[in-house]
């Protein structure tokens, strides 16, 4: 975010972004150190007769000159205006915030140095969306990974069947309970489920199939759906006094991908749609 300069009388010349070389403090320290009033406003320094008057003495030459004379030219190009000044969203040309160029934004950036992109879907919640990327790039606590940073827990074998060391792609993957969701998943939507042991292994799965790119994206959301509820089966059996009944899981992805998908969704298709033929949803 940066401020957008109107009379310039709630704008800090020195502290706040409004120039597009960033903040000036930071950019010219030499010339700051001599500023008397460093929380000056632009509007106060714009009607002073010269940009050092509010300094404690004048610029000595070297350094100093050259960074005065940066200071100077800006200060000379501000333009005031009789509106107030008000902050800006750099990241949209209306300067509105939209939580669709802060994901583009994360995906530039965050993502960058992993070289490998968010696969956000819009019809789950940003948290499930979160707890995927997580996922794709093993930052979720499981007990393996809590392990791996040298703290010491009573056992890492996964909660959820007591079987196999807890790692990201047990758990979400080879797992039993993983496995049979899948299976039900690809019962339900009438795709061919094959057994998956990490994540790479499932994109390369659902890019295989053969659906419009929209029913596709429903069906990430499925998954999704799925790896959230076994998520939150896993956190309940560990943290809770008593786990949830593995026999109501599924009806429970249905229940809740079916919220999701409709809600977020342009089509409002009906629960025995949802229930009957899924992947022909006309979206």
């Amino acid at each position: 975010m940066s401020m957008k300069i109107g009379d310039g009388k709630s704008c800090k010349f020195w502290y706040d972004r409004w120039n597009d070389e960033g903040i000036l403090k930071d950019k010219y320290p030499r010339v700051f150190s001599l500023e008397s009033c460093k929380n000056i406003f632009i509007a106060d320094k714009v009607a002073q007769h010269d940009s050092f008057q509010s300094f404690r003495r004048a610029p000595r030459g070297g350094i100093e000159q050259e960074q005065f004379d940066h200071i100077n030219r800006i200060t000379k190009d501000i333009k005031l205006n009789s509106h107030d000044d008000c902050w800006t969203w750099n990241l949209e040309k209306s300067g509105n915030f939209s939580v669709a160029s802060v994901r583009k934004k994360v995906d530039e950036e965050s993502f960058r140095s992993l070289d490998i992109e968010s696969r956000w879907n819009k019809f789950v919640p940003i948290k499930v969306n979160v707890l995927v990327w997580k996922l794709m790039n093993n930052f979720l606590p499981t007990r393996f990974n809590i392990s791996r940073k040298g703290i010491v827990l009573d056992s890492i074998i996964c909660p959820n069947y007591d079987v196999g060391v807890e790692t990201v792609g047990h758990l979400f993957f080879s797992c039993s309970m993983a496995r049979e969701i899948n299976y039900l998943i690809g019962r339900w939507w009438s795709v061919p489920v094959v057994d998956f042991d990490c994540f790479d292994e499932w994109v390369e799965w659902i890019v295989s199939l053969h659906l419009t790119k929209q029913v596709k994206l429903m069906l990430e959301a499925v998954f999704y759906s799925a790896w959230w509820m076994i998520w939150w089966f896993r956190n309940s059996t560990i943290f809770k006094d008593k786990a949830p009944k593995k026999a109501i899981l599924f009806d429970e992805l249905q229940s809740k991908s079916f919220l999701w998908c409709r809600y977020r969704g342009k089509n409002r298709f009906s629960w025995i749609d949802w229930l009957s033929h899924p992947n022909s949803i006309s979206l």
